[in-house]
């Protein structure tokens, strides 16, 4: 029962995931990303990251994600 239930389901599934993930990747090329705004309650850090600067998190993309306080690194 599991190679004719379980495995179809999975390929299903990945093929779905594969698919919804590629249309999105494709429509976030052609988005201009927001406008910085230093709201206050944003990006507040209670204690420096142990890795860099201690600003940028350990996932950080520097063409999607501004540094607090900073805005975005790359234009």
């Amino acid at each position: 029962m599991t190679f004719f239930v379980a495995i179809p389901c999975m390929v299903l599934g990945a093929y779905n995931a594969f698919r919804k993930e590629s249309a999105h990747h494709l429509h976030s090329l052609h988005e201009e990303r927001p406008e910085y705004k230093p709201y206050p309650h944003l990006g507040r850090i209670k204690k420096p990251f142990p890795w860099g600067d201690g600003q940028r998190g350990l996932f950080f993309n520097p063409k999607k994600n501004p540094v607090p306080g900073v805005g975005y690194v790359e234009e």
